[in-house]
């Protein structure tokens, strides 16, 4: 980081910087300037990321007994009996039958009381793990390891992790042995890492859409590049179908018409499983195919390099090969022209996407340099997306009662679904910004402590802290050592309990985020608690630290005058991981049915207490 120019990944930046924070000198540290940062795919990072946190853990003993429990009762318990789930969301709320057979079979009198806040959580998570996260969707399971599915780019993302109970609850639905379990020592999101910097730019072909959230977020402006050759690429208008598998038999209908010829095709899908289907079908149907997802992540730069070459029929989950070119006749352009007199590269989409730019990333892969190109998206009024934002609201009955097989040839289907693709926009850039609320002040509080550790590390800054305390003691203990020698072990255990005391308060803060929508009962504003009570325990936080070193000061033992952390028992874990949090703002925003009942709201769908 020396260097006048470093090429890294932003991830890597990141957690190098939250590893600096866990140095005991300042020789260990190896950040040092946050000059000018250029993003590469910057819609990806700095908005579909933005949220993400970097997270830097340690290994501490744990007990997963209550993890196991909530698994059987998990597997035990019914959807819309004893739970339900936000559509939304894919949050998972109790229902009265749910949180009294919770605590018949955990033995917990009150699952709501203070003490037993943990077990409640716990079976949030197990519900979660067993009933709202798909395997080969939502992620994979690789050589006995749990990995995480980007839901942006289909890949899986490299040491990313559920928040820790939803990771154990899912490592124990897979029976995978759990290593998750630890304490974040300190965290940062992209969105605030990236603000780090003085300057910021970067470089994208999807950003017009996201203008206002870059302005936003960053203060920063879209310009807009022309292309070096005119765009000649065709995008058809969107096919619409009644059921999801009269969509796939017509996406099959159409690439075995354009296979006949010879010209490459691209087809984005959603999820793994639906292009491990259409390959297979495929693949029944005496087409060869490339498949490009999660599970076949290796060779992904060459097959997509490929996806070129003529008769080539490439299956992808939306985003993979994002960056690489795909060359008409192959990775050499040897067809070139045979495969532009075709019409070039074929992109079909087997389903609008949450976002305006995830569609034309994917369109996107064909046309680029202008090459001739082509894409076309199918839609289904039965697609998850269209479905969980309301789309059957919006459309006459009789679109979805006629089972028709062939194409809707109503404007207001297309229209409507278009509407709904940018209220899923909004939805999503609604989230970004509540959690954007909650972490900001979070953020605040982590700049000032690695400062006071980067100060303390340079010897910049003065504690006093047993002077101030304690002046007798701190006499004492200056005239038998020395004030040097004295000062120099107050700043080293002021670096101990200044991490210790920040990794209980970020385990602390993720305890009151969880629960904050409780206060709603009250009458109480769900974002002023939390502020409020992160403020009250920061401060109590340095309290706590000032008070743990005046008192090491009994049992520190000094070795050559450094503290020896090991014999004075002050030493941390023995070892550190970083990763990724995949999390959302749903905590924040949902209210748990039982606390809709409290404020009076009763629930249409109520069961009878009779019903089994």
């Amino acid at each position: 980081y020396e260097r006048d120019v470093v090429y890294v990944t932003i991830k890597e930046c990141g957690f190098d910087y939250l590893r600096d924070f866990l140095a005991t000198s300042k020789d260990e540290l190896v950040q040092s300037r946050f000059q000018y940062a250029i993003v590469d795919e910057a819609d990806s990072m700095l908005i579909d990321e933005a949220r993400i946190p970097l997270v830097i853990a340690g290994d501490v003993p744990y007990n997963d007994n209550l993890a196991r429990q909530c698994r059987k009762l998990a597997t035990a318990l019914k959807e819309n009996v004893h739970f339900k789930i936000d559509t939304f969301t894919k949050g998972v709320q109790l229902t009265e039958k749910g949180i009294r057979a919770a605590e018949r079979i955990l033995g917990v009198e009150n699952l709501f009381d203070t003490e037993t806040m943990d077990a409640l959580e716990t079976v949030i998570d197990a519900l979660k793990a067993e009933y709202t996260l798909r395997r080969d969707k939502d992620y994979i399971v690789r050589d006995g390891e749990l990995l995480i599915v980007d839901e942006f780019t289909g890949r899986v993302v490299e040491n990313r992790h559920y928040p820790d109970g939803l990771q154990m609850a899912v490592e124990l639905k897979e029976n995978l042995s759990s290593e998750s379990a630890g304490m974040v020592l300190s965290q940062i999101n992209i969105q605030y890492f990236t603000q780090m910097y003085k300057r910021v730019a970067g470089m994208t072909g999807t950003a017009a859409t996201s203008a206002d959230e870059f302005l936003e977020m960053y203060g920063l402006r879209i310009v807009t590049i022309p292309p070096n050759r005119p765009l000649i690429r065709k995008d058809r208008e969107d096919s619409v179908f009644t059921t999801k598998d009269a969509k796939m038999r017509a996406v099959m209908t159409e690439v075995m018409n354009i296979h006949k010829d010879g010209r490459p095709i691209l087809i984005g899908t959603s999820t793994i499983e639906e292009s491990e289907w259409l390959a297979n079908e495929l693949k029944r149907a005496g087409v060869f195919t490339n498949v490009l997802n999660a599970k076949q992540d290796t060779d992904e730069a060459r097959i997509i390099a490929r996806a070129g070459q003529l008769g080539a029929v490439t299956v992808s989950t939306n985003m993979a090969g994002r960056g690489v070119d795909i060359k008409l006749g192959g990775e050499t352009g040897k067809n070139h022209d045979k495969v532009a007199e075709l019409g070039g590269l074929f992109v079909i989409g087997t389903n609008h996407f949450e976002s305006r730019r995830i569609d034309n990333q994917l369109r996107g892969r064909a046309g680029r340099q202008g090459d001739p190109g082509e894409s076309h998206f199918f839609a289904s009024l039965e697609d998850d997306m269209l479905v969980t934002f309301g789309l059957q609201e919006l459309l006459p009955r009789y679109l979805y009662q006629s089972g028709a097989t062939q194409a809707v040839h109503d404007r207001k289907a297309l229209t409507e679904i278009l509407h709904v693709q940018r209220i899923a926009e909004g939805y999503y850039r609604d989230m970004r910004h509540q959690l954007s609320q909650y972490t900001s002040i979070i953020d605040d509080q982590r700049r000032a402590v690695h400062s006071k550790h980067y100060s303390l590390l340079m010897g910049d800054a003065e504690t006093h802290i047993l002077a101030n305390r304690n002046p007798e003691k701190a006499l004492r203990l200056q005239k038998a050592y020395g004030k040097k020698k004295v000062d120099d072990i107050e700043r080293q255990l002021v670096l101990y309990y200044l991490n210790r005391c920040w990794a209980e308060y970020l385990e602390y803060i993720t305890d009151l985020r969880q629960g904050i929508h409780l206060v709603v009962v009250g009458g109480k504003v769900p974002l002023d608690e939390y502020r409020r009570e992160a403020i009250i325990a920061f401060t109590a936080m340095f309290d706590r630290i000032e008070e743990n070193v005046v008192a090491a000061f009994d049992t520190v033992v000094v070795n050559a005058g450094v503290v020896d952390l090991e014999k004075s028992n002050l030493k941390g874990p023995t070892s550190t991981w970083t990763y990724l949090i995949d999390e959302s703002a749903d905590q924040f925003s949902r209210m748990p049915e039982l606390f809709q009942k409290l404020l009076g709201k009763k629930d249409e769908d109520e069961f009878d207490e009779d019903e089994e």
